[in-house]
């Protein structure tokens, strides 16, 4: 409590139980900004594809380690170079969708080679699955 840190309590399955939380100063001018520069097409792009660039660099940088470990698995350099494609498109865009489409594809890429990672036949790593719950 003397760092006002957040502290989320949760049970043993992982169920969430409740929240500590520290009340932060609120500072209304900073959010009236913040949602003003919203508005900026400029703006926003520039962030989008910050964000964007490195989430993509920190895959890149997970799926090198685990190509160090196994190096013989052709499927993985192809979604590496593959990657590194993406994120060099994503210089170009001029769109918030157009970065979205980036993000998305280079997360199927990365998931796709997440499973080379796992190595303990138990843990094997298939492949991630969309699940719509209506």
């Amino acid at each position: 409590m003397h760092y006002n840190i957040d502290t989320v309590f949760m049970g043993r399955n992982g169920k969430f139980n409740g929240k500590l939380a520290f009340q932060t100063g609120k500072n209304v001018f900073l959010r009236q900004k913040q949602f003003k520069s919203i508005e900026n097409h400029e703006f926003s792009v520039k962030i989008a594809k910050n964000i964007v660039n490195a989430k993509l660099q920190n895959q890149l940088t997970m799926l090198y380690k685990t190509q160090r470990k196994e190096q013989n698995h052709n499927n993985l350099k192809n979604i590496i170079e593959n990657i590194k494609n993406n994120k060099n498109k994503l210089k170009t865009a001029d769109k918030i969708d157009s970065i979205r489409g980036y993000e998305g594809y280079g997360a199927k890429l990365f998931f796709d080679g997440f499973k080379y990672g796992i190595f303990p036949d138990w843990a094997k790593f298939n492949g991630r699955r969309l699940y719509c719950y209506f």
